[in-house]
């Protein structure tokens, strides 16, 4: 085959193929004269490059045709056409400019605009490392958007048209960016909020910019030594706005550090819809000050919506739906009249609406009009309605766990429907549920109420009721190892489910000299199959009520048994109002009268216990004061049976009946100085400025006073370990130690609590070893916090808590519910296993070996673009950006960090699909 070139052509591929020579030192440029390239008049077109002429000539016939005009975010496709002419040994590849993404070359180009102007896509014939592209030139439009050249705001701007960026947008100290419009966000790009600098959209939407891809988020930074005042603290405002498909949509985090790094920032939505977010606000740990006390956290949601569903875009950005909220070591942010939602189809891992560690938040109504003569009440006002918070079609809908601090949690007239688990409360003290409706038994809702290691509880008004019979199994609140602490479900109703309310573990102590514990009181049983189930080797408070005030549970249509007792026994008192007596109740229960309960309420109007938060006892007596009068009654009792003992085997029915007045009244002081205690110190947590050496003395009075404690088997009460815990989160770590290891002598522990007591410690240990920041534990600190999580008891429970929150390591827990049955499954193997197997991490990221000496690898399940490394101060002390391979994670890159110094440091993956954490220590 010939090639016949007419001489023009053959001048032009010759003029428009050669190399330029020393371009750093000759400028060529654009000449009308010289019409086949840029010319230089000393040097011309440059030097004949033969072998660049010849593929010019041998593929001249190729060309490309397609879309010469695209819109921002749009798609065009582009095709080659032309003839090899021989069996040639060439390679081809396309290539696009700056602002135009190549998205596929399967068939052909595809091609998104990413920012507008003029640009090219090429295709690229290489022979001997010799490249002939085909260019084709492409103008991208900006469709009738705005596009923000300027990326800093440093005074007052309004953005009252559609707008894009494709870059960080950052709110300068003083500078106020007010959005009434949508502004649309390209992946990768985040809006920082700089302390002092305000954020409003008022009516806007913030949205990704292009389809199929997700925006970073908001940050809000601040200074977390000063207070939450909002011209020292970057403040986020939005109103009537929309945020959606975004990673973290809001999070008070510092920009450009490693993870775990709190701010004060101030976030205050009013009905706002959140959106398709991976996460939609996420609090790190701050603690706000008002001189030397700390106070609430400013930020709130009002008549908010979070939801996700099937239009979510996490599928293709690599990552999935985690929780609309996360909190960590904050207080008292407040969500009012908020719908949380997960109405995706088909996902099963759903998630959480609320997930909090070391936090205190609150959930519910909103009430435009509180009556007078009840506190409790609630009315319209205007146009003003009132709207309750609900919780629909999660995994948890809300899972708190107060690992190691003292917070307040509270969640009431809150809605909860086809939600696995409603509420799940981890080693979370004095949390209050109350006045929520629980709906179960649709396919999903399983559990109504979890109580997980957790004491001095109000649970109050609340309704369980079985709304489908898909799941025929439903239990409405479930107790696991409470403790022996005075903690009492009251004034709820369930109706329909199998199990209404179920014990398992140690919700009580053995009966010794007076009984304390968990009771069931004042509660409306109604054609429930088992309405109190104590399952096998479990304990509640042995004596339900007393003689003096009935426990007056009512029961109604019962199917199988109102009190089903596995072991043990147990003295029911009631009084002789309908629907009192138990119903099919097991033989070891014995049935006894009593006089009527009021079953007045606690939280509205009739006030119980300890006088309904005013400070003062039912006396009009200071509640302390009158909590230490009968703290000395009490004593004195127990030293008459200490002594009637010797001579009578406590365990002996016939002790009961030689001394029953004695009894009866220790039960009864027990019951009130549980009350009063527990009123108290929720009024303190959930005060908006708690007075927390009020809340040292209620604890250290309750030790010094303990009185639910064996005369032989002694236990160490959980206020012991409280009270070492608020030391602990004041940092006064030296009298949290020194409280901690006087209790062994203190209480005498048995052979269970001694263990626990030593599982307790190791966890204390580990948390003086990384100074509470559980992020920062290394695979051997994790290996440690595994042996705690698997040794059982309050520890165990909360070190679950801690690796699965920071490390992703997590136990299922496999509750046959209709049994009381409580197992768990480590899903995360041991650290070397989830450090090297092809399998991405929670967040995609998998780091090796740590501790690393020279070598540090880090793969992505997505590709990676660049790695900065911090220290903890948040210095940059290293970055990488190049060679990069594909792995079965996807992508992974090696990193020499043999010049860092021993210690813990911070990483920050910026990948194709967003940015992701990590951390490594270095030998």
């Amino acid at each position: 085959m010939k090639f016949f070139v007419p001489y023009r052509q053959v001048f032009e591929i010759l003029c428009s193929s050669a190399t330029k020579v020393r371009s750093d030192y000759y400028f060529y440029s654009d000449n009308p004269s010289y019409p086949y390239g840029t010319w230089n008049n000393e040097m011309g077109y440059g030097l004949v490059n033969a072998h660049h002429a010849i593929l010019k000539t041998l593929y001249r016939d190729y060309y490309m045709t397609g879309t010469s005009e695209i819109g921002l975010c749009e798609t065009g496709s582009y095709h080659v056409h032309g003839t090899t002419p021989f069996n040639d040994s060439i390679t081809c590849g396309w290539s696009s400019s700056s602002n135009i993404e190549i998205l596929s070359t399967t068939d052909s180009l595809v091609a998104r605009g990413t920012r507008p102007g003029p640009g090219w896509v090429a295709f690229n014939i290489i022979h001997d490392n010799d490249s002939l592209p085909q260019v084709f030139p492409v103008n991208v439009t900006n469709g009738g958007i705005t596009i923000l050249s300027n990326h800093e705001f440093s005074g007052n701007i309004t953005l009252s048209s559609p707008h894009f960026t494709d870059a960080d947008l950052i709110i300068d100290s003083l500078a106020t960016l007010t959005i009434t419009d949508t502004l649309y966000i390209a992946g990768g790009s985040r809006l920082i909020v700089r302390p002092g600098g305000k954020l409003i959209v008022n009516g806007g939407t913030l949205t990704n910019a292009c389809d199929g891809e997700m925006w970073e988020g908001i940050i809000v930074e601040g200074n977390p030594s000063l207070p939450q005042y909002a011209q020292r603290q970057g403040s986020v405002i939005l109103n009537n706005a929309t945020v959606e498909n975004a990673r973290n949509a809001i999070t008070t985090h510092t920009a450009d550090s490693a993870i775990w790094i709190g701010t004060d920032g101030i976030v205050q939505a009013t009905n706002t819809l959140f959106r398709n977010n991976r996460r939609s606000a996420e609090f790190l740990e701050y603690e706000n000050h008002s001189g030397s006390n700390v106070t609430d956290n400013t930020s709130r949601f009002t008549r908010c919506t979070f939801t996700v569903d099937d239009d979510n875009l996490f599928a293709s950005n690599g990552t999935s739906f985690l929780e609309h909220v996360s909190l960590w070591r904050v207080r008292g942010v407040k969500f009012l009249g908020c719908d949380f939602r997960n109405e995706t189809t088909g996902s099963s891992t759903r998630g959480a609406g609320i997930l909090s560690i070391e936090a205190g938040f609150s959930a519910k109504r909103v009430c435009p009009q509180i009556s007078n003569s009840d506190p409790c009440g609630c009315f319209n006002s205007g146009s003003d309605t009132v709207r309750r918070c609900s919780f629909t079609g999660f995994s948890e809908a809300v899972h708190a766990a107060n690992t190691l601090g003292a917070y307040d949690i509270t969640l009431d007239n809150c809605d909860f429907a086809y939600n696995t688990t409603g509420v799940s409360l981890y080693a979370a003290d004095n949390a209050r549920v109350s006045f929520c409706d629980f709906a179960l038994g649709d396919s999903l809702s399983v559990l109504g109420l979890l109580l997980s290691r957790s004491s001095g509880f109000i649970v109050e008004g609340n309704s369980f009721h079985k709304h489908s019979q898909h799941y025929p199994y439903p239990t409405g609140i479930l107790c696991d190892s409470t403790g022996t602490a005075e903690n009492i479900i009251r004034l709820n109703s369930f109706t329909g489910l199998y199990t209404a309310c179920n014990a398992v573990g140690t919700n009580g102590a053995i009966p010794r000299v007076s009984p304390s514990g968990l009771q069931y009181q004042c509660n409306s049983y109604n054609g429930n199959t088992y309405d109190i189930l104590v399952s096998s080797s479990s304990l509640v408070r042995p004596y339900q009520g007393s003689s003096s005030q009935g426990a007056d549970n009512t029961f109604t249509g019962t199917l199988t048994s109102s009190l089903s007792l596995s072991s043990g026994t147990l003295r029911y008192y009631y009084s002789t109002g309908t629907g009192h007596a138990p119903i099919g109740a097991t033989s070891n229960v014995t049935v006894l009268n009593a006089t009527a309960n009021a079953c007045g309420s606690t939280l509205c109007g009739v006030q119980g216990g300890g006088g309904g938060g005013s400070g003062l006892g039912s006396k009009g007596t200071p509640a302390l004061a009158q909590y230490r009068e009968m703290a000395e009654e009490y004593a004195a009792i127990v030293e008459t049976c200490h002594g009637a003992s010797q001579q009578t085997d406590a365990t002996d029915p016939q002790y009961e009946t030689d001394n029953d007045t004695l009894t009866v009244r220790l039960s009864d002081l027990s019951s009130q100085m549980g009350d009063i205690a527990r009123t108290e110190i929720r009024n303190i947590l959930c005060d908006s400025v708690p007075d927390m050496e009020l809340l040292k003395q209620w604890y250290a009075t309750i030790v010094e006073t303990c009185h639910g404690a064996s005369l032989q088997d002694s236990t160490i009460p959980v206020s012991a370990y409280q009270l070492a815990e608020v030391y602990s989160q004041e940092g006064d770590l030296s009298t949290a130690a020194a409280l901690l290891a006087a209790l062994p002598q203190q209480f005498s522990p048995n052979e269970a609590a001694r263990s626990e007591y030593s599982n307790y410690m190791a966890l204390q240990q580990l948390r003086e070893t990384v100074a509470g920041n559980w992020y920062l534990m290394t695979d051997t600190d994790i290996e440690a916090m595994q042996r705690v999580a698997e040794n059982g008891g309050r520890a165990a429970r909360m070190a679950k808590e801690i690796l699965c929150f920071f490390h992703h390591i997590c136990y299922e827990e496999d509750m046959a519910l209709n049994l009381g049955d409580i197992g768990e499954r480590n899903l995360g193997g041991d650290a070397q296993d989830r450090r090297t197997r092809c399998v991405p991490t929670d967040n995609g990221l998998a780091i090796y070996p740590n501790p690393a000496d020279g070598t540090l690898t880090v793969e992505s399940a997505s590709p990676i673009r660049e790695i900065t490394v911090y220290d903890l101060s948040g210095r940059v002390m290293m970055t990488a950006n190049g060679g990069i391979v594909e792995t079965c994670h996807g992508a992974s890159l090696q990193m020499d960090v043999s010049s860092l110094q021993g210690g813990i440091y911070l990483l920050r993956v910026v990948t194709a699909n967003g940015v992701e954490t990590g951390r490594f220590v270095k030998n």
